[in-house]
């Protein structure tokens, strides 16, 4: 037998879980710009845009997901009130750093960094 408390902490770590509306339609966006340019439909310059930049955030997202798992299977239980569980890419990044000055590079045709 469960308390309130008890189903309210079930349904808050159920909430904290969803798929994030703003995930879908990053995703949505990624998939209508493949069918697009699949198609041959729209403007190819704009749909190859849209496609390469929906599908680093979708990518992106499912990265930091992967992060949030680790911690959370790992003990910290935190994660999940930090909405990190929820595919949300507002949730764990910096508007600037990980949005902007990324998209810029991608603007730029890409600036290749030094890296593994």
């Amino acid at each position: 037998m469960t308390t309130d408390a008890g189903a309210s902490a079930a349904a808050l770590r159920r909430r904290d879980r969803r798929i994030s509306p703003v995930f879908l339609g990053i995703l949505a966006a990624a998939v209508a710009a493949g069918w697009a340019l699949y198609e041959g439909k729209g403007p190819a310059g704009l749909m190859v845009f849209l496609f390469v930049v929906a599908g680093w955030v979708v990518s992106l997202c499912l990265h930091e997901y992967a992060h949030a798992r680790s911690a959370l299977h790992s003990g910290d239980i935190s994660i999940g009130a930090k909405g990190y569980l929820t595919l949300n890419p507002f949730k764990y990044t910096h508007a600037v750093l990980s949005i902007l000055l990324p998209l810029l590079f991608v603007i730029a045709g890409g600036i290749g960094l030094p890296g593994g």
